[in-house]
């Protein structure tokens, strides 16, 4: 109740003082509306024009809602496992973990479709197929870029474990530090982005995310990151939380429509991107909010390769359907 009186009066003020009024009422507000938490990197780039509330189109909660990001998986699991927001940006095998838990979070959408890419210095790569008998340096075994790459493997018809090379670094670091010791690399964005401007030896082979989508017969994205949020929220605070939506509906489309402005404020905002970063981070991040309901299908097909690979990565079974939010 104390959080609807807040949100209310906030448009009151708005009301009776006009746009100039915003800095009274985000005073006169109070305490934050939500807080959210992101992992770090191209997933948490959407809330960056949510965190400008004088950029129009403004925005609704104003600067009520408290934003934190983290850098490490494991760190953002375990505060998410105690409750500690009530909003979270995670990879999406790690939102299922958390609801087999009984954390107490649902779906409620993917926000990137995929931001994998496979580099190479070999001009003769343009399909699946030409990796026969090649060496590819993959960061992490059983990482989502492996197991999502072994997929795309085996329906082309080729064998990970006999019909060519995979090499294992431990991080992106060191695959940029002895870059000149691999011709074809599973990179994910930013590290996309870093190597094509630090190696013109490099380019795109392959876009993972239209591969995904070509086997899948299927225009759903690859559900690499997802928004999650506490059961009760949509349901008890449903004002609020269809506000918050649509600002962070606003803030991803004009992300994507003013990449430079976007680098700007990236000055202000560690996300995990940087300014020299962001418009090419942004071009290749598919950034974008599909609801649960349209991506339930998308979402299952992913879940279940971590299910095949390694399913302690998703809490040991596939996530019922009440992980999903539904609509109202």
């Amino acid at each position: 109740m104390k959080q609807r009186l807040m949100i209310g009066l906030l448009f009151l003020i708005l009301l009776l003082g006009g746009c100039n009024a915003w800095d009274k009422a985000y005073e006169q507000a109070g305490s934050a509306s939500f807080t959210v938490a992101s992992i770090s990197g191209p997933a948490a780039l959407g809330f960056v024009k949510a965190m400008e509330p004088s950029i129009d189109p403004q925005v609704r909660l104003g600067d009520t809602v408290q934003y934190s990001f983290e850098e490490d998986e494991e760190a953002i699991y375990a505060q998410l496992l105690e409750g500690k927001t009530d909003m979270a940006v995670v990879p999406t095998e790690i939102a299922a973990k958390l609801y087999r838990e009984g954390a107490g979070y649902q779906l409620a959408a993917v926000n990137t479709g995929g931001y994998l890419y496979l580099l190479s210095a070999d001009e003769s790569i343009s399909a699946v197929s030409d990796l026969r008998g090649k060496a590819i340096t993959i960061i992490g075994e059983q990482s989502a870029a492996d197991i999502v790459f072994r997929e795309l493997l085996t329906q082309a018809g080729i064998d990970p474990a006999n019909d060519l090379t995979l090499t294992y670094a431990a991080s992106a670091e060191t695959v940029m530090e002895n870059v000149e010791n691999s011709d074809l690399i599973v990179l994910a964005e930013p590290w996309v982005t870093d190597l094509l401007d630090e190696n013109s030896d490099f380019s795109i082979a392959l876009d993972i995310q239209e591969e995904w989508m070509r086997i899948n017969e299927d225009e759903m994205p690859l559900p690499l990151t997802c928004l999650i949020v506490k059961k009760e929220i949509p349901v008890d605070r449903a004002e609020e939380w269809d506000l918050f939506v649509a600002d962070y509906q606003d803030s991803i489309e004009w992300i994507n429509s003013n990449p430079a402005k976007t680098a700007e404020l990236l000055d202000d905002h560690e996300v995990g991107i940087t300014k020299g970063q962001a418009e090419g981070v942004i071009s290749r991040s598919n950034l974008d909010y599909w609801d649960a309901a349209n991506t339930k299908s998308a979402v299952e097909k992913y879940l279940n390769l971590f299910l095949e690979a390694n399913p302690d990565s998703i809490g040991g079974s596939m996530p019922d359907t009440e992980f999903y939010l539904e609509k109202e």
